[in-house]
């Protein structure tokens, strides 16, 4: 008697949002044609053929920069704008940032730079009376939940409980479409040097003191094994829920904290059926150790060392940003380091399964810290129905009976059905940061980078002019960026920018 291993399942009807507009312009481009075209004839009507081409060629010009897009999907206009940006924030001085003492801010403190900046920490208990986290963003009205995940991975595990895991995610992900006030989620896989510090705290607290020397000796001997080029392979969530209210009201950051605390059992019970392994919440001292490390990665030797005596490091959430940071066109210093973060722009073609984002999850030797995110912006229940009718729609009015075409407006049907039947919808994207010690290192790492993609099969480009609002999002900050107001520039001088 034979059985067959059950083959792994794939996943498809993933697209990019497209324009409705002609040509590859959006519905605001399509009217702008239009109303060239009408003024032109208008203009032929009571004058003659040049007068009515002078009319149309700003117009013509205007679209064709807008228009013309390269493999990421950017307009020439687009490429333009980022440039006239990056410059202008570069002259202004907002690209450079330095605090602490002898910096440019008033309170003398480390605090976070760009979108974070005017962020606060707050901690409340939930109904397990385990401490959590709360970040607060005062000018978009967002609060973030954080929770640490150990992820079981796929090693010795069968299909079926794959499958249960991927199930189990779009539990989760369709929960948050029912939750009115979330507003977004992460899912931070980060790969980072281990410096055995925990390991060794760990095997000390359960090592007979008593112990024969022979044993104790060839057991430390072990530990210096395997700390020296250990990677630890570290996890986040983060969920991102609005102060607002139904009725249009404001909810304070005491009554978020009040109404999640009975919330957070919850969601880490949504999480732990993902295959996250265990779920806590992050306390507020996690927070600002995560963070921490993040803009500086030398501070986490220290920190670990303090845990190793026994003592917590002294840090509050006005300390965990970067003494000194430099937004450059393509790279991000900050303190001991420099990252390069890259955007997803085109999701895996075809058929895919649940592992296809293995090998870029998986540690590299040539990046000392890795960092994938990414990014779920559950789509309000309410108007999935409208906005899957709406995707079918424009699938059919752009379809010219191509092989792509006709696979997209396939994808559209098929995503109308789902919600017909239920399921929820979700934008998602993806960001990549890479941290090295040294910018001579910068080169392999693309190199690294475009290789991991590209057996990923994703498509990525360097978020170049925004180095330091990309590297941002990427951590564990809960950062909305769609729905990010920019501080303004009393805000940006006061916080050092």
């Amino acid at each position: 008697m034979t059985s067959t291993p059950a083959q792994p399942r794939v996943y498809s009807h993933v697209d990019r949002i497209r324009s409705a507009g002609i040509l590859g312009l959006s519905f605001v481009g399509t009217i702008v044609l239009f109303g060239g075209l009408i003024a032109s004839i208008i203009t032929l009507m009571v004058s003659n053929l040049w007068a009515a081409l002078a009319v149309f060629a700003p117009v013509t010009a205007a679209l064709w920069v807008t228009s013309r897009k390269d493999q990421h999907g950017r307009s020439l206009s687009q490429k333009a704008l980022t440039r006239m940006g990056f410059a202008s924030a570069r002259r202004a001085g907002r690209t450079r940032y330095r605090s602490g003492t002898v910096g440019a801010i008033a309170s003398g403190r480390n605090e976070l730079p760009g979108l974070a900046a005017a962020s606060t920490m707050s901690e409340f208990r939930d109904s397990w009376e385990r401490p959590f986290g709360l970040i607060h963003h005062p000018h978009p009205g967002h609060v973030v939940l954080g929770f640490a995940v150990s992820p079981e991975g796929g090693a010795l595990v069968d299909n079926h409980q794959i499958d249960s895991w991927v199930r189990g995610l779009d539990e989760a992900l369709r929960s948050f479409t029912v939750e009115p006030d979330v507003m977004a989620c992460q899912i931070i896989v980060e790969a980072a040097p281990g410096t055995g510090a925990k390991l060794h705290r760990l095997v000390q607290t359960s090592v007979d003191p008593n112990a024969h020397a022979v044993p104790r000796q060839a057991l430390d001997e072990l530990l210096q094994l395997l700390s020296s080029g250990a990677v630890v392979l570290q996890a986040y969530v983060t969920i991102t829920f609005t102060t607002r209210t139904a009725e249009g009201g404001k909810r304070s950051v005491l009554q978020m904290g009040q109404d999640l605390s009975a919330r957070v059992p919850f969601f880490a019970e949504i999480l732990g059926i993902t295959g996250a392994g265990q779920v806590r919440p992050l306390s507020a001292q996690e927070w600002c150790e995560v963070i921490r490390v993040g803009y500086d990665p030398a501070a986490q030797t220290a920190i670990e060392a303090a845990h190793h005596d026994g003592q917590t490091p002294d840090l509050s959430w006005s300390d965990v940003g970067p003494v000194a940071a430099d937004a450059e066109w393509s790279h991000y210093r900050h303190d001991s380091a420099v990252s390069v973060t890259w955007q997803m722009t085109g999701m895996p073609q075809g058929m895919w399964t649940a592992t296809v984002l293995a090998p870029l999850l998986a540690p590299h030797a040539r990046i000392a810290r890795k960092r994938v995110t990414l990014l779920y912006r559950p789509i309000d229940v309410a108007v999935q129905n409208t906005v899957a009718v709406a995707d079918r729609k424009t699938g059919g009015f752009l379809s010219s009976g191509g092989a792509q075409d006709a696979v997209a407006l396939e994808n559209a049907k098929r995503r109308e059905e789902a919600v017909a039947q239920g399921a929820g919808l979700v934008n998602f994207g993806m960001l990549i940061t890479a941290t090295l010690t040294d910018e001579s290192q910068i080169p392999d790492a693309v190199v690294a980078i475009e290789g991991m993609t590209g057996a990923a099969r994703v498509q990525t480009r360097i978020a170049t002019g925004m180095q330091d609002t990309a590297f941002a999002a990427a951590l564990p900050l809960g950062i909305v960026l769609p729905l990010h107001r920019a501080i303004g520039k009393a805000t940006a001088q006061r916080r050092g920018r």
